[in-house]
């Protein structure tokens, strides 16, 4: 009888490790979920490599922070955000921007939540400024 007691909580143990490494698996703590449920994503700016971002600024639903390799991630700050505007200010003036779009998602159990994706690559703009009027 200890063989098959042995094997069924083997079969058992292998079941739960399965279950847990599973993206609709959802751990409760407490009575609640514990899923991450707001929505992240990162972009690279290539020509930080030459001058250091110096700013990074988003949209209010959201929070943006950047590294010193030139990555940039934006976090949602509520499961109702649906996108983000990004500006990304380089120590030699340039101005990069990118938007990223958030998308429900709901890989079973509690962990809906949102997604978030970069839409295209960054892209160097102006900086708001206007050539028609000498600036």
């Amino acid at each position: 009888m200890t063989y098959l007691a042995s094997g069924a909580t083997r079969v058992l143990s292998l079941a739960l490790a399965v279950a847990s490494l599973s993206p609709s698996a959802c751990f409760l703590v407490g009575g609640s979920c514990s899923c991450p449920q707001l929505g992240s994503a990162s972009a690279f700016i290539p020509a930080a490599r030459s001058s250091p971002i110096v700013s990074v600024t988003t949209d209010p639903q959201c929070t943006a922070s950047y590294s010193e390799d030139g990555s940039v991630s934006v976090n949602a700050n509520s499961t109702s955000t649906t996108a983000c505007g990004v500006i990304v200010v380089l120590m030699n003036g340039d101005v990069y921007s990118f938007l990223v779009q958030f998308r429900e998602f709901d890989p079973g159990g509690c962990c809906a939540g949102i997604q978030g994706f970069v839409q295209g690559q960054p892209m160097q703009t102006d900086g708001g400024v206007d050539a028609s009027d000498g600036g």
